[in-house]
């Protein structure tokens, strides 16, 4: 009897102990489910940039759903906890121990703006439960809930003693077999046995009190409707060709394609662009897009965005946009003045609603880069751009002057040129005509428009005058004044090594290219020569001029004219400090030879592979097939009327 006693007492505790290891295996459990629904909602939230809210019906739950849209959010998922954990429990609230705050952020665009849009984004039938809503870049903002260290907490238990409304202001004292589920402010998902952080106390007493709320039932389908595009932005952007507004540019270099939308049901949209050749037919002349052609492409959700970047949110007008952004360049098989015309579609969810835009401005290709140059119209010189064959010719200056002697920054935004006998300077488009000197000529001014150079025409020295600082503080260097025969006069020009710190010019004796070095302490100037000097250019008869220097933007050669009676093209090369190099002699591969030619005013392209020179009143281009030997340049092919080409910008290039 004793025997049979002691079995019942240990089959008792037995029981007792399995009793218990049942409630935490469920509670185990169904806080794993619970962490991962959490873990899926965030996952989609990322995936398709659109928010994802889990809710938990308050103030305790069997249950939680996800609601998901931009604008009009659904139901679309349901988990009911019920059948598989009778007396589970879910809620969100204080409890003893951590210090709580409510509605805490991951500071960031998405997750700050979705908090203070939740009220007005929430259906008002959802706003008393629990909301913890994952944003398109995972983080997580709430409508109201308090967090502690960091994160969310979510207790998942057998049976919850809450008291307090809902839902940021319940309180939990109790759960069977506690757990917590806690979600960090930037999404991260983790559960863990009891109260996280507190001493909540234990309750495995019936079912959860007060009573369980229920869940929604899901959303039907929903009715499509047609997006609304607000705009689109093509960079870089249409310029005038010829009285139409076109965009402009080399096969090399691309178009950003962006389309600004709302959607029309609340859904994700899909943006797709597509181009046609208007000028010529055959697969190998469609564009190339960094999304495949026809494949639309879902757009990016922002809650708010200054799409025209006006510097402030224009209420409605920049909520709730949808963005795409794409890239277009021309195929290989372009060629100089091949157009194309581009249009984008916009497609709601289903592809069964769309809207276009299809008026936006042409794209032509353009030759290899844009000039400016000398022409005499009416006894007068003026100044004219045009692309690097020929075509588009714009003239630049008006009045009763004499513009010549042009040169460029390297961007191709400012333009130093010769007014009568006064240095000035203007925007690429002929505007802003600004007075530098009043007594100079021939001017230069340096990649960066940092300074400029030119010379004194009482003096006859070289200035260079620093523009930047607003000071106008100036350094001089001596030179001669040369006179090339068959070369347009003056000869002298001043060309800058690319990094806007080294100036080249006709050295005193006129035979060679002297260097001096700039400094730009503060806002001041100064320079000294490069030595040793360069070598006198190979000539015949002696005691010819050299001119018309001009560096090309690699820092390799500075490209020169010389002679008397018949001016050739030369080039000196340059050391890596800079300084000029050996040129060799009159056979080397630095001389190219053009007897009786009259070739003069060089102007190397920024990549160094193609030469612009005047010939009479003409202006040539040649093509250097091997920039190691230039004595084999191509022959000349004329382009235009003119002289003292100098380039604006070669496209593709810089």
């Amino acid at each position: 009897m004793v025997a049979v006693a002691l079995a019942g007492i240990v089959l008792g505790m037995g029981m007792t102990g399995l009793g218990k290891a049942k409630n935490a295996g469920s509670s185990r459990g169904l806080a794993t489910a619970v962490a991962s629904e959490f873990k899926h909602a965030r996952e989609k939230a990322v995936a398709t940039g659109s928010p994802v809210a889990v809710i938990i019906p308050a103030p305790v739950g069997r249950s939680l759903f996800w609601l998901e849209g931009t604008t009009e959010p659904t139901v679309s998922r349901v988990v009911n906890f019920e059948g598989d954990y009778p007396r589970g429990a879910l809620t969100v609230g204080t409890y003893a121990g951590p210090n709580f705050i409510k509605n805490a952020t991951m500071p960031g665009f998405k997750a700050d703006v979705w908090g203070a849009r939740m009220d007005s984004w929430l259906p008002n039938e959802y706003k008393n439960d629990f909301v913890i809503m994952f944003t398109p870049n995972g983080s997580v903002t709430t409508n109201e809930l308090p967090s502690a260290d960091g994160s969310y907490r979510v207790i998942v238990g057998m049976g919850a003693k809450v008291s307090g409304g809902a839902p940021g202001n319940v309180s939990v004292s109790a759960s069977g077999e506690a757990y917590t589920v806690a979600i960090s402010l930037g999404g991260a998902v983790e559960s863990d046995k009891g109260f996280l952080g507190g001493s909540g106390g234990n309750d495995t007493n019936g079912a959860p009190d007060p009573s369980v709320a229920e869940p929604p039932n899901p959303d039907g389908d929903w009715t499509s409707k047609v997006p609304i595009i607000l705009g689109n932005r093509v960079t870089p952007p249409a310029e005038d060709v010829d009285g139409q507004q076109m965009h402009v540019l080399d096969k090399g270099e691309y178009l950003t394609l962006e389309v600004f939308a709302q959607s029309g049901d609340g859904k994700p949209i899909f943006a797709d662009w597509n181009d046609n050749p208007t000028t010529k037919s055959g697969p190998q002349y469609f564009g190339r897009f960094s999304v495949p052609n026809g494949d639309p492409e879902r757009m990016e959700f922002y809650p708010e965005f200054d799409w025209n970047e006006n510097g402030s949110i224009d209420g409605n007008a920049e909520r709730d946009i949808w963005r795409s952004v794409w890239t277009w360049t021309p195929p290989p098989a372009a060629e100089p003045g091949d157009t194309y015309s581009l249009q984008v579609d916009v497609k709601d969810a289903k592809f069964e609603k769309e809207v276009s835009i299809a008026d936006i401005p042409p794209v032509t290709v353009a030759p290899p880069g844009e000039i400016v140059f000398e022409r005499q119209i009416a006894g007068r010189w003026h100044l004219f751009t045009m692309w690097a064959d020929g075509t588009r010719q714009r003239k630049l200056t008006e009045g009763p002057h004499d513009y010549t002697c042009a040169s460029s920054t390297a961007d191709g935004k400012v333009i130093a040129y010769q007014r009568g006998n006064e240095v000035w300077v203007m925007n690429f488009d002929g505007t802003g005509q600004t007075r530098i000197a009043a007594n100079g000529h021939t001017p230069t001014i340096s990649p960066t428009g940092s300074s400029i150079a030119f010379y004194n025409s009482t003096t006859t020295k070289v200035v260079v005058k620093r523009l930047e600082g607003g000071t106008g503080d100036e350094v001089d260097f001596d030179t001669n004044p040369t006179n090339v025969n068959g070369a347009p006069g003056p000869a002298g020009r001043i060309t800058y090594h690319p990094n806007g710190r080294i100036v080249y010019f006709t050295h005193p004796d006129t035979t060679r290219i002297a260097a001096a070095r700039l400094t730009f302490p503060g806002n001041g100037i100064g320079g000294t020569l490069i030595t040793p000097e360069a070598a006198s250019i190979p000539n015949d008869p002696s005691g010819s001029q050299v001119g018309g220097a001009s560096a090309d933007r690699l820092g390799h050669f500075v490209y020169y004219h010389g002679d008397q009676n018949d001016p050739y093209i030369g080039r000196y090369p340059l050391n890596g400090d800079g300084s000029v190099g050996d040129i060799g002699g009159t056979g080397g591969p630095n001389i190219r030879v053009s007897v009786g030619q009259l070739e003069a005013c060089p102007a190397p392209s920024p990549d160094g592979r193609m030469l612009l020179f005047t010939e009479s009143g003409t202006i040539y281009s040649c093509l250097i097939a091997n920039v190691g030997d230039f004595k084999n340049a191509a022959a000349g092919t004329p382009i235009a009327a003119g002289r003292r080409p100098a380039w604006i910008k070669q496209r593709g290039s810089f």
